[in-house]
């Protein structure tokens, strides 16, 4: 019947926004491991500036040490010359050690720049990364909280609909089986009527039986009439 299927059609339909709110809560709880996800990976670059941190520290330290190397080496060469010939050899060591002690002094500042420009640049891509997938989750979660907002609202009318189907399903079928009593009296007046007109038709019936016996006992008088009064003429004549 058109009621059974608008109430099957209203229940699939209840059944698909039930697997769309399914979906969406599936998606809710992607974007939340996403953004679990993006804190443990903005941890991780944390720990990486904090690594970078302490080689930095570290980088320190051997400028410190590069520092009291000239200052040794600087002493040495002024000792050297004080002993004349006896100090060359030494001096020739000290000027060495003082260039080694350039160079390395020279190769921590060049790992300090280093360092220093990829603590800036892995903050600035934690910051970066941070923000961006704030706002895709900002956006993604508005999205999902109008979808869930709209399949509720459909679920709702859904559930509407199906109510009003089941109710005009039972209207239809208390309509039919009024229809059917509506049928069953009109069957009865019909009978009523047929024997009504069957009583009618034996009324005519008689009452023309009637008419019938009425005129021959017209008849009958009329002619005893005529009877008496031959007799009374027979008796005055004699």
């Amino acid at each position: 019947s058109v009621a059974g299927a608008s109430h099957k059609a209203a229940e699939e339909g209840k059944g698909a926004v039930n697997q769309m709110l399914n979906s969406i809560q599936e998606i809710n709880r992607g974007n939340i491991d996403i953004m679990v996800q993006s804190a443990e990976s903005n941890e991780a670059f944390a720990n990486i500036v904090k690594v970078i941190g302490e080689i930095s520290n570290k980088t320190k330290v051997i400028n410190d040490i590069v520092f009291q190397t000239k200052l040794l080496s600087f002493n040495a060469s002024i000792e050297a010359a004080r002993a004349g010939e006896q100090g060359k050899g030494f001096s020739v060591v000290a000027e060495e050690v003082g260039n080694l002690a350039m160079m390395s002094g020279n190769a921590a500042k060049e790992i300090t720049e280093l360092l220093e420009m990829s603590i800036v640049k892995v903050e600035k891509t934690v910051e970066d990364t941070k923000s961006k997938l704030e706002n895709l989750i900002a956006a993604s979660q508005k999205k999902i909280e109008v979808g869930m907002g709209t399949a509720h609202n459909c679920g709702a009318a859904l559930d509407e609909i199906v109510k009003n189907v089941s109710d005009m399903s039972q209207l239809v079928s208390e309509i039919a089986s009024a229809s059917q009593e509506q049928a069953q009296g009109v069957e009865e007046i019909t009978r009523s009527m047929n024997q009504l007109d069957q009583v009618t038709q034996q009324n005519a019936s008689a009452t023309q039986q009637a008419a019938e016996a009425t005129d021959e006992l017209n008849g009958q008088a009329n002619q005893l009439q005529l009877m008496v009064r031959d007799l009374v003429q027979t008796v005055r004549g004699g």
